[in-house]
């Protein structure tokens, strides 16, 4: 009897002990962050850098007579949700021009670290696990991330995640989804399939609830925009925009000469005009030159893969063990579900238009390395040893390597 006694009162000492050290490394995944940030230069970069959406202006005011009240769009970097959310910061704490960017960029960093500890906690059982998971987020160096509407997007869905999981009110799940959404154009058709999906999987009696809500509030996300802007709310020209940039990046280091020095995301003008002369939308190129349009999506695919890869780096052999050795593959927790169909739904069209950035990773990162952890069962006595082993390696591994590459994911932060 004393001895069981003993037994559990170590137990308790080392989860209590554990639960120290998940507080410890968010305070100091926090503190170093901001020290990081306030490194750099507090002024927002000028466009066309993404950053430049800190710019934004919600105000309600009189110029020349005139009522001025600029609603922000769909299309631009900062989207309508992380611009919205950055405008009234401003309006609540107005920061000067000098300083503005380290406002943003810290307010945005703890989003991400703040919603993912909400989400390891939510997913993951024990408290040591938790510590490896948290451990693995801060030190991707994500948090430094440029523009910050890309760790906004994913602090909302790390909410998103930490809601379904904790069973909160379906208002406020279908309001971190919307949120989520509107944070980038390309996160729209992300969202409805997730929306879909859940309404799917809930009961009956509350699917029409959770339908009126998501109309809801996406109507209050847009109707504003819709009077002030009409359809350019969430219309754009981006779209070709974009494409020329991405192409260029892909295909400027083998057409063109290195000593030209020729920037493809300045001068996509030049280098599409001499790969598609004429031509004035990505339906153009691929009807009439359907060649060159899937040379580029080899490229595409290679460069997206090789993305995801960094991104993982080791955790990638993990994902692999974990699909090939799970004995009952109907049983896959929801939360997992969830995400792949975001992570799919968001990567193929960047694959098709552009191709996957580091930066697009760290909408889905916290949720993906929850699913790594809780997902292999490393917590069940039953549990190969094998795979424990195999994973405290992997993690390790990773975190080392993510701590080295630290320097150099904070010096291009905007390009990432």
């Amino acid at each position: 009897m004393k001895t069981e006694f003993q037994n559990l009162s170590l137990t308790r000492s080392n989860e209590n002990w554990h639960k120290y050290f998940i507080i410890f490394i968010l305070a100091l995944s926090l503190s170093g962050s901001a020290l990081a940030i306030f490194m750099d230069s507090g002024s927002v970069p000028a466009w066309p850098l993404d950053q430049s959406f800190a710019n934004v202006d919600i105000r309600i005011y009189q110029k020349d007579g005139h009522w001025q009240f600029h609603y922000p769009r769909l299309q631009h970097a900062g989207g309508i949700t992380a611009s919205l959310l950055i405008g009234l910061y401003k309006l609540i704490f107005t920061p000067s021009d000098s300083s503005l960017n380290w406002h943003v960029r810290i307010f945005s960093m703890i989003a991400f670290l703040g919603s993912s500890h909400l989400l390891v906690t939510a997913l993951i059982k024990s408290n040591l696990m938790r510590a490896i998971a948290l451990i693995l987020i801060a030190t991707t160096g994500f948090q430094f991330i440029q523009p910050s509407s890309e760790i906004i997007a994913g602090s909302f869905f790390s909410l998103f995640l930490t809601a379904l999981a904790r069973k909160w009110h379906p208002a406020i799940i279908a309001f971190f989804l919307i949120a989520f959404g509107f944070c980038k154009v390309e996160l729209t058709l992300c969202a409805i399939f997730i929306g879909l999906y859940w309404i799917y999987r809930l009961p009956g009696e509350r699917r029409s609830i959770a339908i009126m809500l998501m109309f809801g509030f996406s109507t209050l996300f847009l109707f504003p925009g819709l009077v002030v802007n009409k359809l350019d709310a969430v219309l754009g020209s981006r779209g070709f925009e974009s494409f020329s940039q991405h192409y260029s990046a892909l295909v400027a280091p083998l057409q063109f000469n290195r000593e030209e020095q020729i920037d493809p995301w300045i001068n996509s003008n030049k280098i599409m005009s001499t790969s598609f002369p004429g031509v004035s939308s990505v339906k153009e190129i691929i009807l009439n030159h359907s060649r060159q349009y899937f040379s580029y999506l080899a490229l595409s695919l290679m460069q997206s893969m090789a993305s995801i890869a960094y991104v993982f780096k080791l955790l990638i052999f993990t994902i692999i063990l974990s699909l090939l050795t799970r004995e009952d593959k109907s049983k896959i927790p929801e939360q997992d579900k969830i995400t792949s169909i975001a992570f799919i739904i968001s990567i193929i069209p960047a694959i098709f238009f552009a191709f996957v950035h580091i930066r697009y990773a760290a909408r889905f990162y916290p949720a993906i390395i929850c699913s790594i952890i809780a997902g292999q069962d490393i917590l069940e006595r039953k549990v190969n040893p094998f795979n424990r082993k195999f994973f405290a390696l992997c993690a390790l591994g990773t975190i080392g390597w993510q701590i080295y590459d630290i320097p150099w994911i904070w010096n291009n932060s905007h390009g990432l």
